[in-house]
């Protein structure tokens, strides 16, 4: 049993070690620039495509109901950081935003993506929301 004891802290401190040396090692620096964008303060990463869309905010009533943009294309868009104020069916709107690559959501509608501006070109009518 001490000798198992023994085996085991030997076998520990050269893990930590290699962890030491490992950690030791000069890594060359990359520096990237991410940008900050005016819709809610999103940390954009500088590989992203940002692309820009109009279209329309509508409920969906799926899965508890969400809101969802519908581009001029028809394409379905699933903003994963609608602003509360923002959330108005029926308004036409400007956005600019990126797609959330390997992203999977409960609602299973559109294409996740991250606002990065939005612009409301025309208020929600009142029967709307």
């Amino acid at each position: 049993m001490w000798v198992r004891s023994i085996s085991c802290l030997a076998i520990l401190a050269s893990a930590v070690m290699s962890v030491v040396v490992y950690s030791d090692a000069v890594e060359p620096k990359v520096e990237k620039k991410m940008l900050v964008s005016p819709y809610q303060g999103v940390i954009v990463q500088p590989d992203v495509q940002i692309v820009s869309y109009q279209g329309r905010i509508e409920y969906i009533g799926l899965e508890g109901g969400f809101f969802g943009i519908v581009t001029e294309k028809g394409e379905r868009l699933l903003p994963v950081n609608l602003a509360k104020e923002d959330a108005k069916s029926g308004a036409i709107i400007n956005i600019k935003a990126y797609k959330n690559k390997n992203t999977m959501t409960l609602q299973q509608w559109g294409t996740p993506v991250t606002l990065t501006e939005l612009t409301v070109i025309k208020e929600a009518s009142k029967l709307e929301k």
